[in-house]
């Protein structure tokens, strides 16, 4: 007896199969997830309790983040963690430096996708999901905070504010808002500092634009103190700047009291 196999028929076979096994396309802490307009890494965990969605600093790699203390942070909380992945050297942020590796791209709509991709493939849900950016990263997510409200838990911008000119009103979010910051920060300090044609927007201008636009409440922290007492007395549209007593950097302890429990 002949066998007739048609290539339609393979396709539809490959199809039905590709379809048992995930209805999106595998993706690991080793391996990039698509999107429309990027890609991003993903670190499951069973039982997950909540969603950290980071976003690296200038000439980060999502890889490396899977690679780094926040991954074993993120482990011992039981949280799932997403890396992001810019698409050049930096985020491409409003007044950005353009020089060097520069891609424009529309990061909220990127991060959107992101989002809408991890509620699809492992209905991890957005109100439990916290957007975290260090250096560049907390532009991003300065930014983000002010353009848009994306029904997130938290958003928490870390040694990095909006790029000058900032933003003179921003969108009505109750999203919560957390700015860390060292005051011995030399290479993002509070007021800012140049960098090519532009110039890093100060902290508190910013904070107080976000503030105001939301009808919030400031709380400013001292130097030293506990960073994350601040995240207990978050409520509704609160903007929340922490001080502490560091240089460029931070501890992923200080995003416990953060994320939601």
């Amino acid at each position: 007896m002949r066998h007739v196999f048609s290539l339609s028929s393979a396709a539809f076979a490959l199809s039905a199969m590709l379809t048992l096994v995930h209805p999106a396309a595998a993706c690991s802490d080793s391996t990039d997830c698509t999107v429309p307009t990027g890609t991003y890494r993903i670190m499951e965990v069973p039982d997950t309790k909540a969603t950290l969605i980071y976003a690296h600093g200038y000439k980060g790699k999502a890889s490396g983040v899977m690679n780094r203390r926040l991954r074993a942070y993120a482990e011992d909380e039981g949280t799932t963690l997403v890396a992001l992945q810019s698409a050049g050297d930096d985020w491409a942020s409003p007044n950005v430096p353009t020089g060097g590796n520069y891609v424009p791209r529309n990061e909220i709509a990127y991060l959107t996708s992101v989002i809408e991709d991890i509620e699809t493939r492992l209905g991890n849900p957005r109100s439990r999901m916290v957007f975290v950016g260090f250096s560049a990263g907390g532009m991003f997510v300065s930014h983000t905070a002010c353009a848009s409200d994306l029904g997130l838990h938290a958003f928490v911008a870390i040694a990095g504010t909006v790029w000058a000119p900032g933003p003179d009103t921003c969108t009505v979010n109750t999203t919560p808002f957390v700015h860390i910051h060292g005051t011995n920060d030399k290479v993002v300090p509070m007021q800012g500092r140049p960098i090519a044609e532009t110039h890093q927007g100060d902290v508190m201008t910013f904070l107080t634009t976000l503030a105001t636009s939301r009808g919030a409440q400031e709380i400013t922290l001292p130097a030293g103190q506990e960073v994350c007492d601040a995240a207990q007395r978050i409520a509704g549209s609160n903007v929340v700047l922490c001080l502490t007593d560091a240089g460029h950097g931070y501890q992923p302890e200080a995003l416990a009291k953060l994320l939601p429990q």
